[in-house]
């Protein structure tokens, strides 16, 4: 009961490990880049107040080393992932249409589970590994595209 138990919470975690390290890579973004922007704002204001020289190399330094603002970068991905996710969606809508040649190691009986288990270990690795890599890639693409838009 507690080895079931143990298991589960593993592969609990391990799931969500990568979410959990998203979010916190996230937070620890617009933390620096909230900072960031406070600073700006007391330099602006500052200049304002005429306290600060516009042209001062204080001034200029705060804008060269500037990291983009979080909802930019947050915006940029999330148009990445509705390119991605959309995408997938219409080649799944096109492939409803259109009757695709499955492999001949997927036509057999049990379905692509059962047979992809079938498989021997090494061509198992290579098509898991073309299949991950295609989506990295595609993800990527949808990625540069989004950043590409104005």
């Amino acid at each position: 009961m507690l080895t079931r138990l143990l298991c589960r919470v593993r592969g609990l975690f391990r799931r969500w490990l990568p979410a959990l390290l998203a979010l916190l890579l996230c937070a620890a973004y617009y933390q620096y880049t909230a900072g960031q922007e406070r600073h700006r704002v007391a330099l602006a204001a500052a200049v304002t107040a005429g306290r600060l020289n516009a042209d001062s190399p204080e001034v200029a330094s705060a804008h060269n080393v500037a990291v983009p603002p979080f909802g930019l970068v947050a915006g940029k991905f999330l148009f990445g992932l509705g390119l991605f996710f959309g995408g997938l969606a219409a080649v799944w809508f096109v492939m409803r249409f259109v009757v695709p040649v499955l492999p001949r190691w997927a036509t057999k009986q049990g379905g692509y589970k059962v047979a992809f288990y079938t498989l021997p270990d090494a061509q198992q690795l290579r098509t898991f590994n073309l299949i991950w890599l295609g989506l990295l890639g595609y993800f990527a693409l949808c990625v540069l595209a989004a950043c590409l838009v104005s």
